[in-house]
């Protein structure tokens, strides 16, 4: 482990209640509904495979990781809506140091990279019992 970071188990977690993400999820799926977008293209959460969260956990030099979401291929179809996990070091200037930066890292002719997008979203990938869905 590096000496500038805590180790992972000394991280401060935010769990949340049930309820609040009940409300929280249901929000969501209001808005949505509020703002007229089509019920065939509602992401409603994202299947995230453990190996992508155990490949990032395993780093020492993250504070944290980054979600962006993004659309591949040219034609921009809702149903391959991915999140890309990147994993998060500290800033190396001293303003907005909690914000953190990207460490891109990808070595050409090898698969070195740092940006995982093995997620799948839900419709497709829901659960079928959850009280969030």
């Amino acid at each position: 482990m590096s000496k500038k970071h805590k180790p992972l188990e000394e991280h401060p977690s935010f769990p949340v209640t049930l309820q609040s993400a009940i409300d929280s999820t249901t929000n969501w799926r209001q808005w949505m509904s509020d703002n007229s977008v089509p019920e065939e293209i509602r992401v409603n959460a994202f299947f995230i495979p453990v190996g992508d969260i155990l490949a990032l956990a395993q780093r020492d030099d993250i504070i944290g990781v980054r979600a962006y979401l993004g659309l591949p291929g040219e034609e921009a179809d809702i149903s391959t809506l991915k999140i890309l996990l990147v994993p998060v070091g500290p800033s190396p200037t001293p303003i907005d140091p909690d914000k953190g930066e990207d460490i891109i890292e990808e070595i050409t002719g090898t698969d070195l990279v740092t940006i995982y997008d093995f997620t799948s979203p839900c419709p497709n990938f829901c659960a079928v019992h959850s009280p969030l869905m």
